[in-house]
């Protein structure tokens, strides 16, 4: 069992040190509170700045407003990045705190100027650009040559939800015979909620190249890759792209990264182009709401015409807008936060194309991928309490961090969040979900300096998380060999261990994983004819429910409507083996409670279609429907 106790820190030393005397609302000396304000007042007008804050588990909430960059240091305290103004709301916490970086774009001038460039002893990694992040359409153009020079393994998806400016929002999904819709498991990676995460997209948009690549040169055609050099994990690939089916969404956010990414970012300028900063906007393009209607905050003109300068009363964070917990602490209602939930969960179309996708297929496992600090972060976000799925999520957490050398630890032990992709997809549909935070220190560092090595490092989780969860056992023999040649991952997979991460214990004794174990559910059968003759029908895997809100959310709903309503085709003699989502919710198991899905049977020989109602499925069961008669 997890067993989560951090030390507290406090730090206290004078106002020229940056640090807290006396925080706003706090009693002290009329003098120090007066030199206090005059103080914040004066900084309101500086750069973008760092600060290293000191937070304890009870108080961590108090900086759910406020800019994180997810860099955690060995004691606990958290990096904060202060947009102008902010130097005021960090200092109405109350909290200790030190100004580490002064002008973060001078300093990022510095780090650019000085980069160390791509490592020359690394081998080109598959969809490795020439040293630079894409742009949008360069994700868009890669994404549609992928889907047209390989259409028997890849589709581009268009996504239902338009952006608040009118894009389309694009998707790949990578399977063998890629046309057929059948019940393969799936398995789901995107990237950019937040704008400013350039190397957010880079890992979905390279494991697409690589599951290509992979399957290209490991079924005799080397010169349909875009590498035709032999990789050891070819068969690999190749058996994942056979028997999986991968959705993968690089640019979640295309608003925000299309305009993070054109902001001025010649850091050669930062003191004198005033659109520097904005390569740092984390949030959407949703301007300021005015009754119902939204409009950019000093043009007064429709949504569409909106282009923030300052963090503003702008843009919501597609990160706080899910609806499991949505409302509480860890996101913001206040409409100039970095972490401003919107007005209502999926108020935005970004959250509501990454709902739409785990709706429409049964995504058993997947990752969204962020930038910074090198975590590997599962359930929960808003609690302390283990996830139900504790044992699978933190063990194979640790073991994606052997691989990729990040520190693996529950969310909430980071810092507070609701309304959180991946604890949505876990708490709503008990999909085994992760936040990856890449890329050290910096949103975007320099491209050479850490994309290549970061794919690298990555490839072998992103292998290991789907193969466990998604395929059959009689599948998983090359993650079994791999997780047998690396004791690390081995040990925390499998042994006892004890751990302490950011002041946090870890402690798993008694309960290995079971690597022959399921880690999904299924359903099975036959769709036969009165005389027992197999047909091919469409099946459809249908729940509706509720989702819990968190309490004292500012719409006063204690849920949000939800549903699934996933279809697939059986093969040709009416069988079907389908992994699924189990079909209660993690929490509503955990408490004892019981959820059903319906499962809707449409035979292709013109007979009536069928409903079997009151399906009960736990992680690990299969159900047997038997013959379904149609």
């Amino acid at each position: 069992m997890h067993r989560s106790s951090r030390r507290h820190f406090l730090r206290t030393s004078g106002l020229g040190a940056g640090a807290l005397a006396v925080g706003v609302g706090v009693a002290g000396p009329a003098a120090a509170v007066e030199a206090l304000t005059a103080r914040v007042a004066e900084e309101a007008g500086n750069p973008l700045q760092l600060a290293r804050v000191w937070v304890t588990r009870d108080n961590a909430h108090l900086i759910g407003e406020l800019d994180d960059t997810h860099n955690v240091f060995e004691d606990g305290s958290v990096e904060i990045l202060l947009w102008p103004g902010d130097l005021g709301r960090l200092v109405a916490t109350g909290l200790p705190y030190e100004i580490t970086v002064t002008d973060l774009l001078a300093r990022d001038a510095a780090m650019h100027a000085n980069a160390a460039g791509r490592p020359a002893s690394l081998k080109p990694q598959p969809g490795e650009t020439a040293g630079e992040y894409r742009t949008l359409a360069e994700h868009n153009a890669d994404m549609q040559m992928l889907a047209s020079e390989n259409p028997d393994i890849c589709e581009l998806i268009t996504l239902p939800f338009r952006t608040l400016q009118g894009r389309e929002v694009f998707g790949l999904e990578i399977a063998e015979d890629v046309a057929r819709k059948d019940a393969r498991p799936v398995y789901y990676n995107d990237g950019i909620h937040h704008a400013r995460e350039w190397p957010a997209a880079e890992m979905p948009i390279m494991w697409a190249f690589d599951l290509i690549d992979s399957y290209r040169r490991a079924t005799g055609e080397p010169e349909r890759a875009s590498s035709s050099e032999p990789d050891p994990n070819d068969d690999r690939m190749r058996n994942i792209v056979e028997k999986t089916r991968n959705i993968i969404i690089p640019v979640v956010n295309t608003d925000g990264f299309d305009y993070s990414r054109s902001s001025a970012i010649n850091f050669s300028l930062t003191g004198s182009v005033p659109m520097a900063g904005m390569q740092y906007w984390r949030k959407n393009m949703r301007g300021t709401r005015v009754g119902e209607q939204f409009v950019g905050v000093n043009t007064g003109t429709p949504q569409n015409g909106f282009v923030p300068t300052t963090v503003g009363a702008q843009g919501i964070d597609n990160n706080r807008n899910y609806s499991y917990r949505w409302g509480g602490n860890g996101s913001s209602a206040s409409q100039d936060s970095a972490t401003y939930r919107g007005h209502e969960p999926f108020s935005e179309p970004e959250s509501r194309n990454v709902q739409w996708v785990h709706q429409t297929y049964q995504c058993l496992a997947g990752i969204t991928h962020h930038t910074s600090g090198d975590l590997v972060l599962w359930a929960w976000g808003d609690t302390h309490d283990d996830a139900p799925d504790d044992v699978l999520l933190a063990r194979v957490g640790f073991a994606c961090g052997d691989y990729n050398g990040y520190r693996p630890t529950k969310s909430i032990d980071l810092y507070v969040t609701t309304g959180t992709c991946s604890d949505y997809t876990y708490g709503t549909f008990g999909s085994v979900s992760y936040t990856f935070e890449h890329a050290g220190s910096s949103f975007h560092p320099p491209y050479g300096d850490v994309v290549p090595s970061f794919y690298a490092a990555n490839r072998d989780a992103l292998m290991l998380m789907c193969e466990l969860v998604c395929l059959e056992d009689e599948d998983r023999s090359f993650m079994h060999a791999a997780v047998e040649a690396n004791t690390d991952v081995k040990h925390h997979l499998v042994e006892d261990f004890d751990e302490n991460i950011s002041n946090t214990d870890y402690t798993y004794i008694g309960n290995p994983l079971d690597l022959h174990g399921r880690h999904n559910s299924v359903i099975t059968g036959r769709v036969v004819d009165g005389n027992g003759n197999g047909v091919k029908a469409s099946l459809t895997n249908i729940k509706d429910f509720r989702n819990p809100l968190s309490p004292g959310n500012p719409i006063g709903e204690a849920d949000w409507p939800e549903l699934w309503n996933s279809t697939v085709e059986t093969e040709d003699d009416g069988t079907f083996f389908w992994p699924v989502y189990p079909t209660t919710r993690p929490a509503v198991e955990f408490e004892g409670g019981r959820e059903t899905i319906t499962l809707r049977v449409e035979p292709s020989n013109g007979a009536d279609a069928k409903e079997i109602g009151g399906i009960h499925l736990s992680r690990g069961d299969v159900h047997d429907c038997g013959d379904i008669v149609v």
